[in-house]
């Protein structure tokens, strides 16, 4: 793979501006891996179009551990698929493990009138190469008043044998804190403990870490039911299930947000 291009001066100015980075869990040690794709002919109809990226990874501080950027002339026509354990070693780190912004953009148009962004694809590999999670990273568009909101994941399992779990990713230069609420399919809420995620962070948690016994709670329907997180300004995401037996992981998507009406509370409404 290439080196990295130098940050010249005004090169994230000239390129990045008004593209919008997508964020990621980054991982990568001696269990985990994370590949970004970047699936260059999917992006556009035009065959001659011409890319730029930026890779920043961050571990709670306001800037990036390092700055990875690649220009047009180094990406040509490729698709190009990056590890982050070459980047882990170009860099010298011992391991990945936070948040990572990666901005792609096309050199083909002109600055544009309103933010746009270009999905990459995230792939996590265990070690052993047996279990593989793909997944389009999310757009940060940031925020200037609070959310006045919640973020849903419809299918919260727990049952002894699997086990929903969340990937948070925080792109703001603040720590956040965030409460889940798990429902069982009767509608019986259980609230969790108020958990804080820090500033320019990602990790994975367990449905357990954010509410207490939730197959206690969902016993009664199945071990089924549903997620809501609730946080002041809306962090980044994901959902997958696991089994706790074998540690395999599956079905990593993003959660769904859900705009609370004027003069409601988001609980009354999710109930109804």
């Amino acid at each position: 793979m290439a080196g990295p291009a130098p940050v010249r001066e005004g090169f994230e100015a000239e390129r990045f501006a008004d593209w919008l980075p997508t964020s990621y869990w980054a991982i990568s040690d001696e269990n985990m891996e994370t590949v970004l794709t970047f699936n260059t002919t999917d992006f556009n109809h035009n065959l001659d179009s011409r890319y730029a990226v930026k890779i920043e990874y961050y571990e709670g501080k306001n800037e990036p551990v390092f700055r990875h950027c690649l220009t047009p002339d180094e990406i040509e026509d490729k698709n190009l698929r990056i590890r982050l354990a070459d980047l882990r070693a170009q860099y010298g780190l011992a391991k990945i493990d936070g948040m990572m912004l990666v901005s792609v953009r096309n050199e083909s148009v002109g600055t544009p009138a309103r933010p746009y962004y270009v999905t990459t694809w995230g792939t996590y590999l265990s070690a052993d190469g047996k279990q593989v999670m793909s997944f389009p990273g999310q757009p940060i568009i940031g925020a200037e008043k609070s959310y006045r909101g919640f973020q849903v994941w419809p299918g919260a399992m727990a049952d002894g044998t699997f086990e929903t779990f969340i990937v948070l990713v925080n792109p703001f230069n603040r720590s956040q804190e965030y409460t889940a609420h798990l429902y069982d399919l009767n509608g019986n809420e259980r609230i969790g403990r108020t958990l804080t995620i820090g500033r320019k962070f990602a990790r994975r948690i367990a449905l357990s870490e954010a509410v207490d016994d939730p197959a206690g709670h969902l016993a009664a329907t199945g071990g089924v039911g549903s997620l809501t997180v609730h946080s002041a300004y809306k962090i980044v995401l994901f959902g997958g299930a696991m089994n706790l037996k074998t540690g395999g992981c599956s079905g990593l998507d993003h959660f769904s947000p859900f705009l609370v009406p004027l003069g409601g509370t988001s609980q009354e409404t999710f109930r109804e």
